[in-house]
C-alpha cells in the first residue's frame, strides 16, 4: 500500500526536517526514519523558513553559487 501526502523538507548539511501533519505518518514510516529525520508541525514551515534564513552565512561566493532550491508542484 503506498499512502500519498503534502510535505515540505529541508535538508542542510547537518539536519532533515520533515513538515508533515504527524498523524499521516504510520508507524513503520516513524520507524523507517528513524531519529535522522525530525518531524516539525505542516503549518510550521514557513515560520521555520524565516527562521532559518537569519542562520545562513552569506558572502560574495554563496550568493554567485546558490546551494538553496525551492520547489513547489505546479
Amino acid at each position: 500500500m503506498f499512502l500519498v501526502f503534502f510535505s515540505y523538507a529541508i535538508v542542510t548539511t547537518d539536519k532533515v526536517t520533515l513538515f508533515v501533519e504527524s498523524e499521516q505518518l504510520g508507524k513503520e514510516a516513524r520507524e523507517y526514519l528513524g531519529e535522522h529525520v525530525e518531524i516539525q508541525p505542516y503549518g510550521s514551515f514557513f515560520d521555520y523558513l524565516n527562521g532559518l534564513a537569519g542562520t545562513l552565512e552569506l558572502n560574495e561566493d554563496s550568493v554567485s553559487d546558490p546551494q538553496i532550491t525551492v520547489r513547489t508542484k505546479d
